[in-house]
């Protein structure tokens, strides 16, 4: 029997203004969702949802903590539709959630590979950014996440993502954007006011052009913070990350494979 059943929707215009051919023009559309929720029995939850969403990425997500993205002043906004359903098994212990999606991408915001060669007194200096750019595309795939409680102060929690892409258009790929996605965290806060925080994050193989089926490498990469809270307003800190594998998020932009940082944190 199913029991419980709830069924919420909610409706919306959203306004935004693009480039075309003929100069910018001012969009009108719609934002709707809905929610089916049932409970199969006392531990087991099936949800049906179906959304269009508009976005637009922050000009922060873009720009400003990567000094070789150029802007874009004409980047639209990324449009999607997308249903999904999720059964989700709640117990004392933990919660475990299996998704399945399908998205179908109007604009999807990517990184594209942009070359140029600038003249210098000293001869010619070729030059790498990347530069935000849009493509439509198809995106299936599968989500699981668990959720356990080890102990009252320790928690675990790991979600896993597989996606099959394929872009519309004539193109072979999506930049940048990894198919499996693994992500793990592990928290502990003790009574002593010390915060233990251990991240783990792995990306499988990604294309880095549009064309070309090269990918860049997979990797693992391990985070772990320590908090110690010694007054209401000042918290020290220590930390520090390490990856198994080549840690590159850009094509020829490597990155350190261990780091440490330590300070002060202040609150007012």
């Amino acid at each position: 029997n199913l029991r419980d059943l709830n069924f919420r929707a909610k409706a919306g215009i959203v306004g935004f203004r693009e480039k075309t051919d003929g100069g910018y023009r001012t969009y009108l559309q719609p934002d709707p969702s809905i929610t089916i929720t049932t409970k199969l029995n006392d531990n087991l939850t099936l949800q049906i949802d179906g959304s269009r969403t508009i976005n637009r990425k922050k000009y922060a997500e873009l720009y400003v903590y990567e000094d070789y993205i150029a802007l874009n002043p004409f980047l639209k906004h990324q449009k999607t539709w997308c249903p999904k359903t999720s059964l989700k098994l709640h117990s004392k212990e933990g919660n475990i959630e299996a998704t399945g999606f399908a998205q179908i991408v109007d604009d999807l915001v990517f990184l594209n590979k942009t070359e140029y060669v600038k003249i210098m007194s000293n001869g010619v200096l070729g030059e790498l950014s990347w530069t935000p750019d849009n493509l439509d595309a198809y995106v299936f795939g599968g989500q699981v996440k668990l959720d356990y409680f080890l102990t009252e102060r320790m928690n675990v929690s790991m979600q896993l993502i597989h996606e099959f892409q394929k872009p519309r258009g004539g193109r072979q790929h999506i930049p940048y954007r990894p198919q499996d996605v693994l992500s793990l965290n592990l928290s502990y806060s003790s009574p002593s006011g010390l915060d233990f925080n251990l991240t783990g994050e792995a990306n499988g193989s990604r294309f880095y052009e549009l064309s070309s089926d090269d990918t860049l490498l997979p990797y693992f990469l391990w985070k772990l913070r320590l908090n110690k809270a010694l007054s209401q307003y000042i918290t020290a800190f220590i930390g520090g990350q390490f990856s198994f594998g080549r840690y590159e998020l850009l094509k020829d932009y490597e990155l350190p494979q261990q780091t440490v940082d330590l300070g002060v944190s202040l609150k007012f």
